[in-house]
């Protein structure tokens, strides 16, 4: 196995570019595409934003910081796997749906959504199905991507990075 794919700063600018590359589609979706983002959808990008910002800083970080930064990381990828499954579960489920409710209000409210409206601005119903994507709904790849990051950044966390010491 080759042991620079598992470099931790490799895997945190691997993790950050993905998460660029996730929000980039979101936006050709949204904007050419005219798949309007639900409330789910847009604590999804919330959750890819922050793991993007995180993982930029564990790609920078010195070393010894690089486990603090993949903790954060971890953390927020959980999260990001809880509201990528809630989505799925609303699209199965369609009378879970959230609708358009105080959710989407209170994330339309929030101050990054009132910077950069066409990311997080809320528009869409959770229940509306588009199009799979290469066989997978838009939210299953979100739980995918999710599921990566947090596999990734728990081998970061819990792997031992540091050399093994020698016997005298």
């Amino acid at each position: 196995m080759n042991r620079s794919l598992f470099n931790p700063k490799f895997l945190f600018f691997l993790i950050s570019l993905s998460c660029a590359l996730a929000l980039g589609t979101a936006l050709y979706l949204q904007t050419v595409l005219q798949m309007d983002p639900c409330p789910r959808c847009v604590l999804q990008r919330y959750a890819f934003f922050v793991v993007m910002c995180i993982s930029v800083c564990g790609w920078l970080a010195p070393s010894k910081w690089q486990r603090y930064v993949s903790a954060a990381g971890l953390v927020v990828s959980v999260v990001g796997v809880t509201f990528a499954s809630m989505h799925l579960i609303s699209l199965a489920y369609p009378s879970v749906s959230c609708g358009r409710d105080a959710l989407a209000d209170a994330l339309n409210a929030m101050w990054p959504a009132k910077l950069w409206p066409t990311m997080f601005e809320t528009v869409g119903l959770c229940g509306t199905e588009y199009s799979p994507l290469m066989g997978l709904s838009i939210p299953a790849w979100s739980l995918l991507c999710f599921s990566a990051f947090t596999t990734f950044l728990g081998y970061v966390l819990f792997s031992n990075s540091t050399p093994a010491q020698t016997r005298t």
